[in-house]
């Protein structure tokens, strides 16, 4: 080693032994500085803001929206959404001041302008540079009183008294300035001030005892005429208007080497310093550290260019790598175990002023914002109980009576898993092996396992005689005890499942003599007989309740997506706490909540109406084409809000959706209607907003009219249509159905016709043998005059003549082609009129073919007198009426 420094230059010599003693500086200073507990880190990477990782200044306005100078432009963060502004001729942002006009004022290289956010979707930079042009010069801090504001860069200044700039020049270079004192301070490059007055620069002294090569890096009001100068290598001094003294405390000497960067004047009276070198200093108004954030601690980085307190009273941290906001107003602290010292904490304990912690890697014992372990506890920790005067310790190894950093292991008692003092003489204990019973006699403690308790129980609590006990992969018991606590009586109660869903994780409490539990996130009532969940009213009362402290933080912590893996009490002299371990190390969740600052945490910030910036006054009433709505939201404050909120829309889907961590809610294609947005936390409304699609015209009360109308006409014309299509159907079907009667008669009269000329043809035929008969009658005749020769007899002849006039033959041939003509009529008059006569039928066949009395009377070799006769004694024979005819009546049978 002593080679490489004889080898070397005097010059590089020295330069490496500097370096050497900074670093041997460095490593005394992280020995002193030890882990502590802290106010809460979050952290926005670049990735998540979109830009560079540089962030050199950060400002809020009016409305709560966050502005920061980035290397790569303006972002402007609403609590849920970062945006990018580029700026002209992509310039460098170096600073931010909010004006008296709740404008965010930006400077940067011959650049001065100011952000115009009025239209919330597309910011615009507003240039208002004026002499800065062709300069050359780059602004690096703006600050102000109530009449105008302070540009300068490292040589020039300029004021601006919002109407004009104007330019002035300082007798020398200098730093970054402030309004400090109700004055306007310019630091010098190299030692000293000057105050700027009546547009002069006035040298001032400050005196032998600051040195003159030190560069002030920021001054600050500390009060009683008492001004705070931070200076980048020489530490901090006070200077009370006469004389200038470095400060005489220790955290001097701690901050004395980090390379002092920014520096506020926080509104509880103390100071945050930011370093190059190690990360921030939060100090009090004594100007003692109370906290120090570096990387080791939570920080993104170490180096700190900017720096800016909200009116909650936390800070935004603007690093060389990303943006940190630490949580000074939060009551909740944080132990960033970045070295896996502790492991994952279980349990702890207060006992005799002294604070213990169970891991799964031991006993640890706080000392001094640090912890130690207990020699010989290294393992699985599980509980802490004090009995009997003595703090014992439930361990994967057995039982242990814990006095200061010495372990005293209770005999016979194998893993321990869970503690509870149920008198002054006895404590119950579950085991590996089941339960024990411990008791004080004597000054020691006798253990005996319980009759009838080998349960397997990683928790519980005991109420009067009643073990409610839960084990992660039995589920839920109920034991019945005994009244000495020596034996299990009965399990009156299993439970391994809820609802179908196996329990999985169980917080149990004990309150106004009832025991409550929390089961995968669902609040119950253990009765021995049954679990009964409760009400939202009554989880809401008794999360209030200092009790429930356990419960209300497990829920806390569940909202706010939290990575937890184990929660338990934490008590001490002044209030309780409880104390939540996560991978990096613990939370301590204190049971008084955090002051609130705002009422309305989230409010709408725009709306974008089918991707047009909109106003809320707009939403009164929208086309129906406008039916794709974005509501985006800011945030008041900086807490998470994660689970709290949840909101719904009417006439949508009607559910509840928990907030989205985007801050932006979508609705697309909307229906025509009215709807009612809210947005609630607890049950509680936080925003209600009403918007109305009018409906399309054709669904107005015009188009409804046009309508009624146009159905009017059509059912009318319809009705006219539909009376023609009727009567063009009743005249179809008349002629249809007169051409069927056409074609009936036609064709009935065709029959006719055709049984006529076949009667005729058999009435011809009847008559051609008619005449053969007649004939061989006159040859006969003829023959019986020969053979007489003359002497006939007249006797005989007229014999001859009567026998062929009263031959059936005749009537028999008629009969049978009358019967073929007209069938079945002669057979049916028979049967419907059984007392007819041959004479009377043949008289009814002879009137059926529609002959006269006339054509009759020689057909039946009577007169025609005698055939009107009997046309008369057969109409009344049949019971035909006087006005219906004879032959109407003959051609209806």
């Amino acid at each position: 080693m002593w080679q490489y420094f004889i080898r070397t230059t005097p010059q590089k010599m020295f330069i490496r032994l500097s370096l050497i003693f900074v670093i041997l500086e460095i490593s005394v200073f992280l020995t002193q500085i030890k882990s502590q507990e802290v106010p809460e880190i979050i952290e926005y990477a670049s990735h998540q803001y979109g830009a560079a990782p540089q962030n050199w200044d950060i400002q809020k306005d009016c409305d709560g929206y966050t502005y920061v100078a980035n290397s790569s432009g303006i972002l402007i963060y609403n609590g849920f959404l970062w945006q990018k502004l580029q700026l002209p001729e992509n310039a460098r942002p170096r600073t931010l001041y909010l004006g008296k006009d709740c404008k965010v004022y930006v400077g940067g290289y011959e650049m001065f302008g100011y952000i115009d956010n009025n239209k919330r979707d597309q910011p615009a930079f507003v240039s208002v540079s004026g002499q800065l042009k062709g300069s050359r010069e780059e602004i690096w801090e703006i600050f102000g009183n109530k009449d105008k504001l302070y540009m300068q860069s490292f040589a020039l200044v300029w004021t601006y008294d919002y109407k004009s700039i104007k330019k002035f020049q300082p007798p020398t270079n200098i730093m970054l300035g402030n309004y400090c004192r109700n004055k306007v301070i310019f630091p010098k490059i190299n030692g000293g001030i000057y105050e700027f007055e009546n547009n002069t620069f006035i040298d001032i002294n400050l005196g032998e005892n600051f040195p003159g090569e030190a560069k002030i890096i920021g001054l600050a009001n500390m009060g009683n005429g008492r001004t705070l100068i931070a200076t980048e290598f020489h530490g901090l001094f006070i200077y009370d208007g006469k004389v200038c003294e470095s400060l005489k405390l220790p955290s001097n000497d701690v901050v004395k080497k980090q390379q002092l960067n920014k520096m506020i004047v926080l509104k509880n009276g103390g100071f945050a310093i930011g370093t190059i070198l190690n990360g921030l200093y939060i100090f009090d108004p004594t100007l003692n550290i109370k906290y120090h954030y570096n990387k080791s601690s939570g920080l993104s980085n170490n180096t700190v260019l900017s720096l800016f307190e909200t009116k909650e009273g936390n800070i935004w941290v603007g690093l060389d790598k990303n943006i940190n906001v630490v949580f000074l107003s939060s009551s909740t602290t944080y132990y960033y175990d970045n070295k896996g010292v502790l492991g994952t904490v279980f349990t702890t304990e207060q006992y005799r002023g002294q604070t213990y912690l169970g891991t799964n890697q031991g006993i640890y014992i706080k000392k001094n914002k640090d912890f130690e372990i207990i020699q010989g506890s290294n393992g699985q920790v599980w509980d802490f109980e004090t009995f009997d005067g003595r703090l014992f310790c439930g361990h994967n190894n057995g039982m242990f009576v814990i006095n200061d950093h010495t372990l005293t292991p209770v005999k016979n008692i194998s893993g321990t898993s869970c503690l509870e003092v149920v008198s002054e003489e006895t404590m119950i204990g579950s085991t590996y092996a089941g339960l024990f019973r411990f008791s004080a006699e004597n000054n020691s403690i006798v253990s005996k396992a319980l009759t009838g308790g080998n349960y397997l129980i990683d928790k519980f609590i005991i109420k009067g005689n009643v073990l409610y006990g839960f084990h992660y992969h039995s589920g839920f018991f109920c034991l019945r005890l005994s009244e000495d606590y020596s034996k299990v009586e009965a399990r009156i109660q299993h439970i391994k499942d809820i609802g179908g869903k196996q329990i999985s994780d169980v917080e149990m409490v004990l309150f106004q003599d009832e025991v409550f539990a929390l089961i995968d996130d669902r609040l119950y009532k253990i009765m021995p007989d049954k679990v009964q969940e409760l009400s939202s009213e009554k989880i809401e009362f008794l999360l209030e309740q200092d009790a429930f402290v356990l419960i209300r933080t497990k829920r806390q912590f569940r909202s706010e997506q939290k990575l937890f893996q184990h929660m338990c009490l934490y008590k001490d002299d002044i209030n309780t706490s409880v104390l939540v371990a996560f991978p990096e190390g613990y939370a301590l969740y204190s049971a008084l909540p955090d002051q609130i600052f705002e009422e309305k945490a989230i409010e709408i910030d725009y709306i974008l109406v089918n991707g047009k910036l909109s106003g809320e006054d707009d939403l009164i009433s929208l086309k129906h084409t406008q039916n794709n709505i974005q509501l985006y939201f800011k945030k008041r404050n900086d807490h998470q809000i994660s689970g709290q909120y949840r909101y719904y829309l009417s006439g949508w889907d009607n559910k509840e959706h928990i907030f989205p961590e985007s801050g932006n809610i979508p609705f697309v294609n909307l229906r025509d209607g009215t709807y009612t947005f809210l947005i609630k936390k607890d049950d509680d409304p936080v925003i209600t907003k009403v918007w109305n699609l009018r409906p399309p015209w054709y669904k107005s009360w015009i188009g409804f009219l046009l309508y009624s109308g146009l159905i009017f006409f059509l059912l009318y014309f319809y009705e006219i249509w539909r009376k023609r299509k009727i009567q063009k159907h009743l005249d179809d079907e008349r002629l249809f159905k007169q051409r069927e009667l056409e074609e009936n008669m036609l064709k009935a009269k065709a029959e006719q016709l055709e049984r006529d000329v076949l009667f005729k043809s058999k009435l011809l035929v009847n008559r051609t043998l008619t005449i053969i008969q007649k004939n061989k009658m006159l040859l006969e005749l003829k023959e019986l005059i020969k053979k007489t020769k003359g002497e006939v007899s007249p006797q005989k002849v007229i014999h001859l003549i009567e026998k062929n006039m009263s031959s059936d033959e005749d009537w028999e041939i008629f009969e049978k082609n009358f019967a073929e003509v007209h069938q079945d009529f002669l057979k049916s008059l028979q049967e419907k009129f059984p007392d007819i006569t041959a004479s009377e039928l043949r008289l009814a066949a002879y009137i059926r073919m529609n002959l006269s009395s006339k054509e009759i009377a020689p057909l039946m070799h009577i007169s025609v007198r005698s055939i009107e006769n009997k046309r008369y004694r057969l109409r009344k024979k049949l019971g035909i009426s006087e006005d219906v005819g004879l032959i109407e009546f003959m051609m209806r049978m």
